[in-house]
């Protein structure tokens, strides 16, 4: 899967070019693993591209958050479709994540 990283001060935006499925949801991961590190405190998933994620990336994405949560790091979501919201909602998992209007909302918060 083609996966964008960007890094903004302490923050870290990860951008998955297609939806996140059982066969690329160790691509989500690897990549948050390989772009962390203790100076950053905010990790963004951003949709942008994605229209879908199954039950068992959900269960990956939930993995990440709870590593990232043991090294006081926040995962949030950007740019997320109204179904993915519903899966969010339906599951709960929005009690776990963030969903963002903008960037800007974490950048505010970290200044």
């Amino acid at each position: 899967m083609f996966i964008d990283t960007i890094k903004y001060d302490s923050i870290l935006v990860i951008t998955p070019h297609e939806d996140i499925i059982r066969e690329n949801s160790e691509d989500i991961e690897l990549a948050v693993k390989n772009n962390y590190n203790k100076t950053i405190t905010d990790i963004i998933l951003d949709c942008n591209h994605i229209q879908y994620i199954n039950s068992f990336s959900l269960g990956t994405l939930v993995k990440i958050h709870q590593n990232l949560q043991e090294n006081n790091c926040k995962l949030h979501f950007l740019n997320v479709a109204p179904s993915i919201k519903t899966l969010f909602k339906i599951t709960h998992v929005l009690d776990y994540f963030s969903i963002l209007n903008s960037i800007d909302e974490v950048k505010e918060k970290s200044k």
